[in-house]
């Protein structure tokens, strides 16, 4: 499936030699830790040096034992701790927190992002400390991801 969405997104025209901007918004938490971990795969091989991805996700223990919820009458069922060492690994994307504090980061939704409905936006609060698998380990987490794919020196 994953591989047959590739090959249409090249066949109508997507280049992957220019960078992208990947939005996977309400989708990894529906997959299995083995399918997010080929779907970054592909998403890796499809992407040039300073594309970025983003997503919402879940820590491992939001899904631990099955308990994760149902939403529209599908349950969550993927959730890691450190999604920053899957990108890097599965994608090459991302750097370790300690090495790289900019465009590489794992934002623990309730303490670093609100909505301002008066002014219409998302506040995002670069200050709260960021949500490392120390942080998320054992605690149900609803987390942001944003990666970026750097040039290998």
């Amino acid at each position: 499936m994953i591989l047959d969405t590739a090959q249409a997104l090249i066949g109508k025209g997507f280049d992957p030699r220019i960078p992208t901007v990947w939005l996977l918004e309400g989708l990894l938490m529906y997959l299995s830790l083995e399918d997010t971990k080929m779907l970054m795969k592909e998403v890796g091989r499809l992407s040039a040096d300073g594309s970025a991805v983003f997503h919402d996700a879940v820590s491992a223990a939001y899904v631990e034992g099955g308990k994760g919820p149902v939403v529209g009458g599908a349950r969550f069922i993927g959730g890691s701790d450190d999604y920053l060492a899957l990108w890097r690994s599965e994608a090459g994307f991302a750097a370790s927190i300690q090495e790289d504090r900019s465009q590489n980061r794992v934002y623990d939704f309730s303490a670093a992002i609100c909505v301002d409905r008066k002014r219409r936006r998302v506040v995002v609060d670069e200050q709260a400390p960021q949500a490392t698998p120390g942080r998320v380990a054992g605690r149900p987490t609803v987390l942001w991801v944003t990666a970026e794919k750097q040039a290998q020196a």
